[in-house]
């Protein structure tokens, strides 16, 4: 069921999975700043926001139904 809307979203599975997917992202992300050197994860804290920044976009196109939704 939808947030806000109280009808059943198609795909709330996925919003939910890449919800938790950009948390993982970001709590990584957040280990990887307290690691002693954060120069040797450089590489890998890019990838994690864009990792995050890809679900959160997934998830706000499903949220509205986008025309481009099954496209992205």
């Amino acid at each position: 069921m939808g947030v806000v809307t109280l009808t059943t979203n198609k795909y709330q599975t996925c919003i939910d999975a890449c919800s938790k997917c950009a948390q993982a992202c970001y709590e990584c992300f957040d280990a990887c700043l307290n690691e002693a050197d954060v120069n040797a994860r450089k590489s890998c804290i890019k990838i994690l926001v864009e990792c995050a920044k890809m679900c959160e976009m997934s998830a706000a196109f499903m949220s509205m139904n986008g025309e481009l939704t099954k496209e992205h």
